[in-house]
């Protein structure tokens, strides 16, 4: 069994006047497992953070607060563990006579598949107070993914068990909590505590 992935990747950083950052990422895959139309798929992110605590004036407390958000996309060309799950190929099959069978497979796959592709986006805030002994991180994110692969079952007078295709879209969202402190620090001794929560 054979399979073959050829890649095309780039990024730009960006930054302005040291509070505003940009990472913009492209990527192109070409893969001999998808059917010929539509084995070449494009899939980029875009990441951007502020540092608002630098721009505005703000009480001796409050040591730092960031902005950040992000989108990304990200797909897979490859059929679960068949480098030929576009083609319709015989199988070997039992032996008759020592001679062994040709059979076709129980799944009648697609001539026209699509990369699976997952959307994810994400927002958040990282603040620090008292000349960063108290601090916290809260981040909202968001997944939508689609053109999953998926086995239909058909009737077996056709021939085969199961049909593949593109289906199935999801959705999952989700939030993660980091709440750091340090209630102890000396020359000697310092005690810093970590609470995270995420759903």
């Amino acid at each position: 069994q054979q399979e073959k992935t050829n890649s095309v990747y780039g990024s730009v950083d960006l930054a302005f006047f040291n509070i505003f950052y940009m990472t913009l990422t492209g990527r192109n895959d070409w893969v001999s497992t998808l059917p010929v139309q539509n084995n070449s798929f494009f899939y980029p992110s875009v990441a951007g953070s502020f540092i608002l605590s630098d721009v505005f004036k703000h009480p001796q407390w409050f040591s730092f607060l960031k902005l950040r958000g992000s989108w990304s996309r990200v797909s897979n060309g490859t059929i679960g563990s068949n480098p030929y799950g576009a083609i319709q190929t015989y199988s070997i099959g039992n032996k008759w006579n020592n001679i062994p069978s040709l059979v076709w497979g129980g799944t009648l796959l697609s001539s026209n598949l699509h990369p699976e592709t997952s959307d994810q986006w994400e927002t958040g805030v990282t603040a620090k107070f008292f000349k960063n002994r108290l601090g916290m991180n809260f981040t909202y994110w968001q997944a939508k993914d689609y053109n999953n692969l998926t086995q239909i079952a058909v009737s077996q007078s056709s021939g085969y068990d199961y049909y593949l295709v593109n289906g199935n879209v999801y959705q999952r969202k989700g939030f993660e909590l980091v709440l750091t402190g340090m209630p102890v620090a000396t020359s000697n001794f310092k005690w810093n505590v970590t609470v995270n929560m995420s759903n």
